[in-house]
């Protein structure tokens, strides 16, 4: 920051007199000797120069936009090379005078490779301003000595980073130049910088800010504060804020428009309970009420749905809890009235009791024995108990109160579960009233022991069967107080009639079994089609992109190969860098294969695939970084190049295959079984009106 406020003091003085300095060695000097404002440029510049020769950010100084080598003179000149890569680091070289400097100058080495024009490094003299000496919490520091050479780079150890002064000597008649030799030292911690970033300068993607030379508040981040966008992004945020809390108020409202209906019949329960234990609605497990329905079994799951008890154990499928001796009492009303009661538990429909008439609102009773299906968890809804006046228009809730599932349960199986009597303080709705007492309900809750049917272990999915109680007589067959008929005798016995008591044609039972039977096996087929057709087109899909996507990596590392720095193995972010860019380049031009270095040939990538240059790649390794999830890649195993060419020949088929079998499993073969279906209903219908009409006096 003193850089740049000097900088920005004296810009032509540091302009005139060291800009200059990096194109002649022997005014480097006078620019060292000269005013702070020189010293602190050179300084700069050097350590701009080795922070990015090294690779690294220079402290976060160039990111204001402060870029001391505005001078395209100085900027454009020889590359600085890494080992085998040459990073477009701007440096200067010219020629110098044999004047020698009369101080320790910022040293300039000018290195001769033999691929281009001769590198050049330039550091700062190892001295208490510019590189401070080795303390005892500093990492150690090794001293490097460089001689600037007419030499490959290979020669050199990779380690090892150039920093000479060069002094030049004049002859008569010629000139020749001269290197001089300087020593500095470079902490060991940095001494591989510039072998490891390679990468980071040749291949954006590879590039990682520096977190230790970052600054937490940059200059940039506050100039380019925009108050408009930020009150814009205010305003969206309360904006939403106020939707999401008028969305929760009106819920019901909202409900209600979109639905018809004021909730939704649905919670996480009822969602375990459909994914777990009824394999997301494929099987009802009915089946197994075969398997319970002998004697032996003990009465509590006698002819009873395994799954569904055990999800009534674990409390996910719901249980019959009934309430029974329901009374309630001190009402906040003043006088005679019509009274109701509605139960709400769950995500189920309200349920009402009858009306009672012109009643004390000290007490009314309600005959009513109210079943409850609730499940024994925390995490189903409470049960709402609420008492409604009616009014010669709409009605008026007059108090309520909430009580949670697990305490229902245990009342209800307290005694050895023959239940137990509970009043309970009642909420007044409205709030300005003036009560005397608090209104109550008084209430028993018992296991279902009152259903005379027994409807909780009855079995009539499977047998088609009517189950009728007989009111205290026990059926001999049944050994119950209830009696079980088939349901072609029970329609036999009571005929079907109309809301007049006129009778009503209904086909016999014997076609409605033949028809359900079929419709039972046209579902089958239709959704084991619908499942192989769906599952063979996302497999190949699947199968497919795999494929192609180890192609690519093939292909990356195909064009890897002939790349200007390459050097193997290769990051995964280098492979990438160089898919974006021939993207880009390439992208709507119609290079053919084989013509530009992005576009190889298929032998070239088959080549690639059989002969690898580093480890095998592995498919969905890009999306797996992305989501830095390692393990989600899968192995592209050997001759998957010729495996994409040969599919890649189908594509076309293929996709003209997978979307007509998707057509016709999805939206043909329904209808056209459906069709079938009431084809054979009409036919059925035509020969029981012929029956019919034979049997009727004088029908031929």
């Amino acid at each position: 920051l003193q850089v740049k406020w000097k900088f920005s003091q004296h810009p032509q003085e540091v302009q005139r007199r060291c800009l200059p300095c990096m194109a002649a060695s022997s005014q480097m000097a006078a620019c060292s000797t000269g005013p702070p404002v020189a010293r602190w440029a050179v300084a700069l510049a050097a350590a701009l120069l080795v922070g990015r020769a090294e690779g690294q950010a220079f402290g976060g100084l160039g990111d204001s936009g402060f870029n001391p080598f505005s001078n395209s003179e100085v900027q454009e000149q020889a590359p600085v090379t890494f080992g085998n890569a040459a990073a477009t680091t701007a440096a200067a070289t010219t020629a110098a005078p044999t004047a020698a400097p009369t101080s320790a100058p910022t040293p300039v080495a000018v290195a001769a490779t033999s691929t281009g024009p001769p590198a050049v490094v330039v550091a700062p003299v190892a001295s208490a301003t510019v590189a401070p000496a080795a303390t005892a919490t500093e990492p150690p520091v090794a001293p490097v000595t460089a001689v600037a050479a007419a030499a490959s780079p290979t020669e050199a150890p990779p380690q090892q980073v150039v920093s000479a002064g060069a002094a030049s000597a004049a002859a008569s008649g010629a000139a020749v130049a001269a290197v001089a030799v300087a020593t500095t030292t470079i902490p060991a911690a940095q001494m591989g910088s510039s072998i490891n970033g390679v990468f980071a300068d040749n291949f954006a993607l590879c590039a990682t800010p520096d977190d230790t030379n970052t600054r937490r508040l940059s200059i940039q981040a506050i100039t380019g504060f925009d108050p408009v966008e930020f009150t814009q992004e205010i305003l969206v945020t309360i904006v939403i804020i106020v939707a999401l809390f008028f969305i929760c108020k009106f819920r019901k409202q909202i409900i209600i428009l979109l639905t018809g209906d004021d909730r939704i019949h649905a919670n996480i329960l009822d969602f375990i309970n459909w994914f777990w234990f009824r394999c997301c609605g494929l099987c009802s497990f009915d089946w197994t009420r075969h398997l319970t329905g002998c004697p032996c079994c003990p009465e509590c799951i006698r002819s009873s749905n395994l799954m569904k008890a055990m999800g009534r154990a674990l409390g996910v499928s719901a249980r019959t809890i009934e309430i029974s001796n329901i009374v309630v009492g001190d009402l906040p009303f003043y006088r005679h009235g019509t009274f109701y009661l509605t139960v709400e538990c769950a995500a189920n429909p309200p349920m009402t009791t009858a009306l009672q008439e012109d009643k004390n609102p000290k007490t009314v009773h309600f005959p009513e024995i109210v079943t409850l299906r609730i499940r024994d968890s925390y995490l189903d809804s409470q049960v709402s108990i609420k008492v409604w006046q009616l009014n010669f228009v709409g009605a008026s809730e007059l108090c309520a109160v909430r009580l949670t599932p697990r305490n229902i349960f245990d009342w209800a199986y307290e005694n050895n579960g023959n239940g137990s009597i509970r009043r309970f303080a009642m909420k007044t709705m409205d709030q300005e009233l003036e009560v005397e007492t608090p209104p109550w309900v008084s209430m028993e809750f018992s296991p279902p022991t009152l259903d005379e049917r027994r409807l909780d272990h009855f079995h009539g999915n499977i047998t088609n069967t009517v189950r009728m109680a007989t009111w205290g007589t026990i059926d001999q067959k049944t050994q119950a107080p209830y009696q079980e008929r088939d349901i072609t005798a029970f329609k036999g016995d009571y005929t079907l009639i109309d809301g007049t008591g006129r009778h009503v044609n209904e086909p016999p039972e014997e076609d409605l079994k033949w028809i359900n039977a079929c419709r039972n096996v046209i579902v089958c087929i239709y959704s084991t089609v619908t499942f192989l057709v769906t599952f063979v087109v996302i497999t190949y899909a699947i199968f497919r992109y795999y494929v192609h996507n180890c192609y690519i990596k093939y292909e990356a590392m195909t064009i890897a190969k002939s790349w200007q720095p390459h050097q193997f193995p290769m990051p995964t972010c280098a492979l990438r860098s160089i898919e974006e860019s021939c993207h880009e380049q390439l992208q709507g031009t119609g290079v053919e294969e084989g013509s530009h270095i992005c576009r190889p040939t298929d032998e070239m990538v088959i080549d690639t695939c059989e002969n690898p240059p580093q480890d095998r790649p592995r498919a969905f390794q890009y999306i797996a970084d992305d989501l830095h999830i390692p393990a989600a890649t899968a192995p592209c195993y050997l001759g998957v190049c010729k495996t994409n060419q040969y599919l890649r020949s189908f594509d076309k088929e293929a996709l003209i295959a997978g979307s007509c079998l998707l057509i016709f499993a999805l939206c043909c073969f329904r209808p056209l079984a459906n069709h079938w279906l009431e084809l054979y209903k009409s036919r059925l219908q035509k020969e029981h009106n012929r029956q019919s009409a034979s049997t009727r006096p004088g029908g031929r």
